[in-house]
């Protein structure tokens, strides 16, 4: 399966969610099918770096998200998160790692 991201354009994107209380959001539209996984992760993912500091990056998560699509759904996200850890060395992450994964079973 392919791995695309959601459209939202530079001049729609906002703060964080929950950072400014009164901050009006714009939505975005996107159409799923049935097999579809949505992925939605924080920055400290792709943030997080190696011990020479280089950091995880969008094209690994890219990678191993595209990968984890022949997956079962909670092993895809278990080894997301292995596979960042690993590029880490074990290195404790340097700001807040979470992963929400829902894959469309029904129309």
């Amino acid at each position: 399966r392919a791995v695309r991201k959601v459209a939202c354009p530079d001049e729609l994107a906002g703060p964080a969610l929950g950072l400014i209380d009164t901050f009006t959001f714009t939505t975005v539209e996107e159409n799923f099918g049935p097999g579809d996984r949505l992925v939605l992760f924080t920055d400290g993912v792709f943030e997080a770096a190696n011990p020479t500091g280089e950091e995880f990056g969008t094209e690994r998560l890219e990678r191993e998200i595209e990968r984890g699509t022949a997956r079962p759904l909670n092993d895809s996200v278990q080894t997301l998160l292995n596979e960042v850890g690993k590029f880490c060395a074990g290195a404790p992450f340097a700001d807040d790692v979470c992963v929400i994964v829902a894959e469309l079973t029904e129309k």
